[in-house]
């Protein structure tokens, strides 16, 4: 016999059938329960005995209390009632000594009537009992205490570690049968199809008859879910001299332009042959595919921020082979390459790209990605939704993951696709989750933590971005922008040692549009400490010794895992923040 020590979560199981824990912990003690077999068996039992212990008192009928009585009385006198035995299947024996039959038989004592019915159900539990807890050879033998207890140890565990990996869905199945990553290198796309179709993109473009203007997406519908001002659109594709002039507009110089245009040549430099990018920015074979999606995304994010399409800039020939590639990876479902980051960010390529050219092909991945984001991703359904981790329908969302969903929610949008209102109502619900208030009243500063209340020095940026593009008023966000400035700090490189380029580019989009004071101060240390840091010289001809116009992969974790390609895609992106998007407040 096999002993083994009960699982600490046994101990909340009575407070989970009579309906104490509610809420998370009611959710969290259910998820467990769909994982530990111990725990099933455990709840079954508890529920077995309850129905014992409830059982209707009018089925010990007034003739059953009274032929129990007789019984005794008779097993005290000596007696026996073969009628008794033969309806109950006990025998009642006789005791050592008898008494004259002529004795009186007066009717039973109350007190005797309750006895026989207590020791009768006494007896019954205990008769189930012993079989329900008959141990065989290979069982575990468990001792479940009916007292309700709950140990501290139990209560400040961290909740998420039941959960910290996703529970296989049966809906999930549309994942397990898509092309694997590697497979999909092979699929041959109609080159000489896709051309035409972006050579008549660009005609449409150029004569006026495309349903999106040369004004581009501007006209299209702002964001803005519930109450506040409508979110701003994209900015449309601009020449060298507009995008000049709206950067020193904005804050930008000649200096911040020549940065994003040797950022962009690097990244076009160290684009493959197929159309994607390694995150080392290497052209060979010498990568594995991990982040080969979002970094794909986020050199394509680069090139639309500074209005280069697939039928109109500079390097239109680059975007329109990134988003080749990464419609030739999209599963029949909508999921670009793999979950997580890289379906959000390779999403948001798209739905900006759709956003920016009338390319029908381009805007028919976009859709499916977003409907992928939204029916299958997002975990929860129609009111229930809530936010996106790694993996579909993950419970414990993060707001890490879920900034890049939001936003490419938004250029859905923007970008006149379908987009379930819930996905956004949804994310709202999870904000308020993380959301810690310092102050009173509507406008009181904001900060956001990772997957509960608290500030992040990331994860706050993130969390007031959401809120703007989703129609909080300016006057809401400010003060949580001016106080996590102050706390964590401007941007400074420092020899690459407090490099933080995610966390500037939330940053950045967020201050861009609160405008002020404190935005001029984050810009003035932006511009100045990325114009520095860009590196220049050495050969430019796409090799491992090219680093012309790149920034050194140093800094965060994020940097290390994104490598060359995302530093510089991320560093761009923060310095095309003058046009990329138009203001929202102004």
């Amino acid at each position: 016999m096999i002993l083994a020590a009960p699982c600490q979560a046994s101990a909340r199981i009575p407070d989970y059938l009579d309906a104490s824990l509610n809420g998370p912990s009611r959710a969290e003690m259910e998820a467990h329960l769909r994982t530990c077999d111990e725990c099933r068996r455990t709840l079954e039992r508890f529920r077995e005995v309850e129905s014992l212990l409830a059982l209707d008192a009018g089925v010990f009928t007034e003739r059953t209390i009274r032929e129990t009585g007789e019984h005794l009385q008779l097993a005290a006198a000596g007696h026996t009632d073969p009628e008794a035995q033969a309806a109950d299947g006990f025998a009642w024996a006789p005791a050592a000594s008898s008494v004259p039959e002529a004795a009186p038989r007066g009717p039973a004592s109350w007190w005797m009537i309750s006895a026989a019915f207590h020791l009768a159900l006494l007896l019954l539990v205990a008769l189930v009992g012993m079989v329900m807890m008959r141990a065989g050879k290979r069982d575990t033998v468990l001792v479940v205490d009916l007292v309700k207890i709950a140990p501290a140890e139990l209560q400040a565990a961290p909740p998420q570690k039941a959960l910290e990996r996703p529970v296989p869905l049966p809906s999930r199945a549309a994942l397990d049968e898509r092309i694997p990553l590697a497979a999909r290198e092979e699929i041959v796309v109609d080159d000489t199809a896709l051309l035409d179709e972006l050579d008549a993109a660009e005609s449409r473009m150029a004569s006026g008859t495309s349903r999106v203007s040369s004004a581009g997406p501007a006209q299209q519908p702002a964001l803005g879910v519930g109450q506040g001002q409508a979110a701003g659109a994209f900015g449309r594709p601009l020449d060298a001299a507009e995008r000049l002039k709206r950067a020193i507009a904005g804050g930008g110089s000649t200096q911040t332009e020549d940065a994003v245009d040797a950022a962009l040549a690097w990244l076009a430099r160290h684009q493959r042959e197929d159309g994607s990018w390694q995150r080392h920015g290497i052209r060979q074979d010498l990568d594995s595919y991990e982040y080969r999606g979002a970094v794909t995304g986020l050199a394509l994010l680069a090139f639309l921020g500074a209005g280069h399409t697939e039928t109109m800039g500079k390097h239109k020939a680059v975007v329109a082979r990134g988003v080749r590639w990464l419609i030739a990876h999209q599963a029949k479902d909508g999921l670009v390459c793999e979950p997580g980051y890289t379906h959000a960010i390779a999403g948001l390529a798209l739905c900006e790209a759709a956003g920016m050219a009338r390319v029908e092909a381009t805007r028919a991945a976009a859709q499916k990605a977003v409907t992928f984001s939204t029916e299958v991703h997002q975990h929860g359904t129609f009111s229930e939704k809530r936010a996106w981790r790694y993996y579909p329908m993950e419970a414990l969302g993060d707001l890490s993951v879920t900034g890049w969903f939001v936003l490419q929610l938004k250029a859905a949008k923007l970008a006149g696709l379908d987009v379930n209102p819930a996905a956004f109502e949804g994310a709202a619900r999870f904000l308020d989750g993380v959301e810690q208030r310092s102050g009173e009243g509507e406008n009181a500063a904001r900060a956001y933590g990772y997957q509960t209340p608290g500030h992040g020095a990331r994860t706050t940026p993130i969390g007031l971005v959401c809120r703007q593009v989703m129609g909080w008023p300016q006057a809401r966000v400010q003060a949580g922008a001016e106080a996590f400035v102050r706390r964590d700090g401007l941007p400074a490189w420092s020899g690459g040692k407090t490099a933080d380029l995610y966390r500037w580019y939330y940053a950045t989009l967020c201050l861009f549009q609160q405008g002020g004071e404190t935005w001029a101060r984050w810009n003035e240390a932006l511009t100045r400490e990325l114009t520095a840091s860009q590196l220049h010289g050495g050969p430019a001809d796409g090799g491992l010794k090219d680093t012309d116009g790149s920034w050194d992969p140093v800094g965060v974790k994020y940097a290390t895992a994104w490598e060359r390609v995302g530093q510089t895609a991320l560093a761009a992106l923060c310095l095309e923040v003058y046009y990329r998007y138009l203001p929202l407040y102004r």
